[in-house]
């Protein structure tokens, strides 16, 4: 693990959550690796090749929303994990105040807060990253789809 503070919010508990949620097995974790150009706090690679981004903040979760939009596109799936030092209302009151809730459903970026038994407030949703698609639409084309 890494020796930055915020690091220690990706738990094991997190971990499982994520697995549970999404149906992965995870195999690799990176620390503050650059991934297709970006560099992000962390990210997970599933037994399947799956990736899931995850920017780690203690308290600025306007921060850790706006690099996760900048980092979406290069996962498929992403989070943001959040210590637990405010309340979620005063978390979602700050998403929705700095208009960042609806671009985080918009984009299907999930949210969790970490503590003991972590709380997934809101799911990431899969998505295909265009290397994938390509190979998506080749296969389809070969098999006349």
């Amino acid at each position: 693990m890494s020796e930055i503070r915020e690091d220690k919010l990706l738990t094991d508990s997190v971990i499982k959550l994520i697995e549970k949620t999404h149906n992965l097995k995870i195999e690799k974790i990176k620390w503050h690796e650059r991934y297709l150009g970006k560099e992000c706090d962390c990210y997970l690679i599933s037994k399947t090749n799956k990736t899931v981004g995850i920017e780690l903040k203690e308290i600025d979760i306007v921060k850790a929303v706006k690099q996760a939009l900048e980092r979406r596109d290069i996962f498929n799936y992403s989070y943001v994990v959040m210590g637990n030092g405010f309340s979620l209302s005063s978390y979602i009151t700050t998403l929705v105040r700095k208009g960042l809730i609806e671009k985080m459903v918009n984009r299907d970026i999930g949210l969790i807060i970490s503590q003991e038994n972590p709380i997934l407030v809101l799911r990431s949703e899969f998505h295909l990253l265009p290397l994938q698609k390509i190979f998506k639409n080749f296969e389809e084309w070969l098999n006349g789809s």
